[in-house]
C-alpha cells in the first residue's frame, strides 16, 4: 500500500514540474470589432482553437455587446493577414513573445 502512495506522489511531483517547464507566452491581440488590442499570456501547447474558444468567451463576459461567437473567429497573424490553423498549438503555429494578431 505504502508503494502506491509513493508512486502516486512522485506522479503528481512530476506533473507539477512538467507544468512549470512549459513554456508560455505574451501576444498582443488585436480585436477590429472592439477598436482594442489585449495581451494574453499563454502556454506553448495549447491549441488554436481552444485559444479562440477562451478569447471570444473573456470577450462576451467583458463586452456582452461584441457577440463573439468562437466557431465564427479566426486568429491571424497581423503582419502577414495568414490564419493560424485551428488543430495546431502555439508552438507549432510559430506564436513568440511580443507577436501580434487579430481575432477576426
Amino acid at each position: 500500500m505504502g508503494n502506491d502512495i509513493d508512486t502516486m506522489f512522485l506522479l503528481y511531483v512530476i506533473r507539477r514540474r512538467w507544468k512549470r517547464l512549459e513554456r508560455k507566452f505574451m501576444i498582443q491581440v488585436w480585436v477590429p470589432g472592439l477598436g482594442r488590442e489585449f495581451e494574453f499570456v499563454l502556454p506553448d501547447s495549447m491549441r488554436i482553437h481552444q485559444l479562440v474558444k477562451l478569447m471570444a468567451k473573456i470577450l462576451m463576459e467583458e463586452y456582452p455587446e461584441s457577440n463573439a461567437q468562437s466557431q465564427e473567429l479566426r486568429l491571424v497573424e497581423k503582419q502577414t493577414l495568414l490564419a493560424l490553423h485551428p488543430r495546431n498549438t502555439v508552438a507549432e503555429s510559430g506564436m513568440a513573445d511580443g507577436k501580434e494578431y487579430m481575432l477576426m
